[in-house]
């Protein structure tokens, strides 16, 4: 498992990038690795339609926002019965 970390400027090929190293890995991975990517809450319907479009399937990547991540990790190691603090 490792972890990729793209940044940059508007308009710099992040995107492009982004779909490029997803199509090598899937391709290296026998398409059966789940991936996940992170990305701003803004930015998951998007990148869920853009990667349908392109690829004709989200092909075992998870799309989140940070707060879709600690929904998840919560859940699957029991913290979301616990309180949680929040920006109020």
């Amino acid at each position: 498992m490792s972890l990729q970390w793209i940044f940059g400027r508007a308009a710099t090929g992040k995107t492009t990038r982004l779909f490029e190293t997803l199509a090598q890995t899937w391709h290296r991975s026998m398409r059966t690795t789940p991936m996940w990517l992170i990305v701003p809450e803004q930015m998951v319907y998007d990148i869920e339609r853009r990667l349908t479009m392109q690829f004709g399937a989200l092909m075992h990547v998870q799309i989140l926002s940070f707060h879709r991540l600690a929904e998840r990790i919560a859940l699957s190691y029991g913290s979301a019965a616990r309180g949680t603090l929040d920006d109020t």
